[in-house]
């Protein structure tokens, strides 16, 4: 955290040789500890906007190799501790923090660490419990309502819980919900920063001072960050039915309330890619073995045609595939249902049983009782 009377702009750059920052600075300390001038002089606009147009410029395109491992160690981590992961696309820029303590007087949310831009999960939860209150019809998902204290918790009133708008009060103690949102980190390589700047042409009228707007008023611009690219989202929740629910909150709402700040300006907009919690797709030669068997007819089960055979000896090369290994069961019931469903009479279903297909089959892997 950068202090009000932390600053030394001028000096620390001098001090160091730094007109510019270099390509591996980390933009956070850049951003907060290398003002070119003093922000209190009549320039502090522009030296404010050139610190912004430096700050975006660090992170285009690329990632450095200590965040990079980083990443990897962290996406690593959650995939081994199963969390459900996707990715979150911006649409618009998102701005995270803008209100935030920062030798500007705008700030956004980087990571101390890296420089990154990051979504902290306080902002994806307080995103998706706020939505759920709002738009959800079900009294379950409004504050104190049971689906909505198991995913997000509950606040006591004293301490700023309930909702003032409708009149509920919050619980008599605080406790956690189900759903875990972790910090949301950028994929490297794949994000930037962008410097961003709001004129405010009258701004003795918006402070609430009892004068007019003019033509002859002084605009002041207000440069500050926001950032774009993909960024992944990870939550653990034990509950598979909670946590669904929980990501379609979550997906609704980045997708139409939008994150962060000035989104009524157009801001915060996402797309999330992928479904943590759809069951897995099987590989696509089991798959395409798996397609071949529903299309079979009933006469190529009663006449035993060379066709089954061929089309159940492309199948057993599919199950001996190391990827289709959590598929054989279910893949071997839905395929031999299907031949089932022809084999309606003992003699056929006998024939059936006695073919070579069928042995290998029920040798390698074991047969349901059908």
């Amino acid at each position: 955290m950068t202090l009000p009377g932390d600053r030394m702009p001028a000096g620390r750059r001098s001090a160091l040789g730094l007109r510019s920052p270099p390509a591996e600075a980390n933009a956070a300390l850049w951003m907060g500890r290398y003002m070119p001038e003093d922000s209190d002089d009549k320039d502090g606009p522009r030296a404010k906007a050139r610190l912004v147009q430096e700050v975006a410029g660090l992170h285009a395109g690329r990632a450095t190799d200590v965040y990079r491992a980083a990443y990897a160690r962290w996406h690593g981590a959650m995939q081994r501790s199963g969390a459900a992961l996707a990715t979150l696309h911006t649409v618009t820029p998102v701005i995270v923090g803008l209100s935030g303590e920062s030798l500007l007087e705008t700030n956004l949310t980087l990571d101390h660490t890296y420089g990154v831009p990051v979504l902290p999960g306080t902002a994806l939860k307080g995103l998706a419990a706020q939505y759920a209150h709002v738009h959800l019809q079900e009294d379950e998902w409004r504050v104190q309502g049971e689906w909505h204290r198991r995913a997000f918790g509950t606040v006591p009133a004293d301490a700023g819980g309930g909702d003032a708008a409708t009149g509920e009060t919050g619980s008599e103690l605080f406790t956690r919900g189900e759903v875990t949102f972790h910090t949301a980190l950028p994929r490297p390589g794949e994000f930037r920063l962008r410097a961003e700047v709001l004129t405010v042409h009258h701004p003795e009228y918006y402070g609430g001072q009892d004068k007019p707007p003019a033509d002859w008023d002084s605009p002041i611009p207000v440069s500050f960050l926001s950032a774009m690219g993909d960024f992944t989202l990870a939550l653990h929740c034990e509950d598979t039915e909670l946590g669904q629910a929980v990501f379609a909150l979550l997906k609704l709402a980045l997708e139409r309330a939008r994150l962060g700040a000035k989104t009524s300006s157009g801001y915060g907009q996402f797309h999330v890619q992928g479904d943590p919690f759809a069951p897995p797709e099987p590989p696509a030669a089991l798959a395409e073995a798996l397609k071949n068997i529903r299309f079979l007819k009933r006469n190529d089960v009663v006449r035993r045609s060379p066709d089954l055979a061929n089309r159940f000896a492309r199948l057993l090369e599919a199950l001996a595939q190391p990827e289709a290994q959590s598929f054989r069961e279910a893949a071997i019931h839905e395929a031999l249902t299907q031949v089932r469903s022809f084999a309606t009479d003992r003699d056929t279903w006998r024939d059936v049983r006695k073919s070579a297909w069928y042995k290998t089959l029920a040798e390698t892997y074991g047969v349901p009782e059908l």
